[in-house]
């Protein structure tokens, strides 16, 4: 019963990522048709995020491009550091997270892993399968 389970759901993966491939290279292809006029439509109205709406071949297109912001930890440690120097609350502008990577807490000698045992929350992830046909010796 395992092995017709597993076998069926090879087919249907083996289905899946077909189908994935196929509906990538048709994205491909309409990204070819609409991006230079979403270009200049975004160009047109002076938006690099946000959405856009255009209507083309009878379908209306909305392309929604959101803004990504990324900050330079070390500078902003800095800025910390001199919002603090300065006598104001660094936390009244940043938001704070302070975490200890799990490598780092395992190699933490015994006092200081119980320094952090109370401050830490193991959780289990999302469990996973793996299948693989058992090789006979016979």
């Amino acid at each position: 019963m395992l092995k017709e389970l597993i076998a069926k759901r090879t087919d249907l993966e083996t289905q899946v990522m077909a189908i994935q491939e196929q509906i990538a290279a048709v994205n491909i292809d309409i990204e070819h048709v609409v991006a230079g006029k979403l270009a200049d439509l975004r160009k047109l109205q002076g938006k690099e995020f946000g959405t856009v709406n255009l209507s083309l071949g009878g379908y209306k297109v909305t392309e929604t491009v959101p803004k990504k912001v990324e900050w330079d930890q070390e500078k902003m440690n800095q800025m910390f550091d001199r919002i603090a120097a300065a006598g104001d609350d660094p936390r009244a502008y940043m938001k704070l997270k302070l975490e200890v990577s799990e490598k780092s807490y395992e190699a933490f000698p015994a006092p200081v892993q119980a320094m952090f045992a109370d401050c830490r929350t193991v959780k289990p992830g999302k469990p996973s399968l793996k299948f693989d046909m058992e090789v006979s010796n016979a």
